[in-house]
């Protein structure tokens, strides 16, 4: 029988007592990666999280993407870099 060499942890975000969360931290969860008329992607976005980035303030989130109608006349065949301005 093998035996236990290790511990699972759990671990969460922790907020220093009496801090308030920043605003961006409390919006509900928000899709970014669809074109400006809100069509979903047809393609790939984000390569995992080493692609995706959002802003000290939250206002702003950046993802690279494969699809190819998140802006007109896509068809060059590459990934492309995207910077959506979210909402306040």
């Amino acid at each position: 029988m093998p035996r236990q060499v290790g511990k699972v942890l759990a671990c969460g975000l922790t907020i220093a007592v009496g801090a308030a969360a920043p605003a961006w931290a409390q919006r509900a969860t928000e899709r970014v990666s669809v074109s400006s008329g809100g069509d979903q992607g047809n393609g790939p976005s984000s390569n995992g999280s080493r692609s995706v980035a959002l802003s000290a303030n939250g206002r702003l989130a950046a993802f690279g993407s494969a699809a190819s109608n998140l802006v007109p006349n896509d068809t060059n065949g590459h990934n492309d870099v995207f910077v959506r301005v979210l909402a306040p």
